[in-house]
């Protein structure tokens, strides 16, 4: 990080103004991450008046780091599990939004996330046989109602239009 570091430097004293950088430094034999803000003036004949200020940033970014990781790591357990997982949002808690769905998701319907998201993503309970709507949205409004998990199993309407059965397993937060 020497080198970039150096050129914030460089622009600082050319142009003058305040810039930012992340960036690792030697600390106690150890490097560390330290947010550096620069902030030069440049003086008649040349000259500048800089003022660099070092925040030690380590422990923040090291813990996003390890969340960065297990967040890709979930990812991909969650894109290669059987079935499927679909995270939900929802509006005024009574409407449901889809904020995710694994590749499972797309391979269980029988399309691509494209096809998908065209057909399911406005009313996601479409998918759900007209026969078995009525149970699921009754278990999930008590599950959001009660801020508890919840399980059924319903009919999935596929892309293709056959329906197949699935298990789904929930959880609120």
């Amino acid at each position: 990080d020497r080198d970039k570091l150096k050129l914030t430097l460089y622009k600082a004293t050319v142009s003058g103004g305040i810039f930012r950088e992340l960036v690792r430094l030697k600390v106690d034999g150890e490097y560390r991450w330290m947010a550096v803000a620069v902030n030069a003036e440049p003086q008649p004949g040349g000259s500048s008046i800089i003022c660099v200020v070092y925040a030690d940033v380590n422990t923040p970014i090291e813990r996003q780091m390890k969340l960065d990781t297990a967040y890709s790591r979930l990812l991909d357990v969650m894109n290669n599990v059987m079935g499927g997982v679909i995270s939900f949002e929802t509006l005024n808690n009574r409407i449901l939004v889809p904020s995710y769905a694994s590749q499972g998701v797309y391979r269980m319907l029988k399309g691509t996330e494209q096809e998908v998201r065209e057909r399911y993503h406005k009313d996601p309970l479409s998918c759900i046989h007209p026969e078995d709507r009525e149970k699921a949205v009754r278990v999930m409004e008590d599950a959001l109602r009660n801020m508890q998990g919840f399980q059924f199993s319903v009919r999935l309407r596929t892309i293709p239009g056959e329906y197949i059965g699935v298990s789904c397993t929930g959880t609120i937060d």
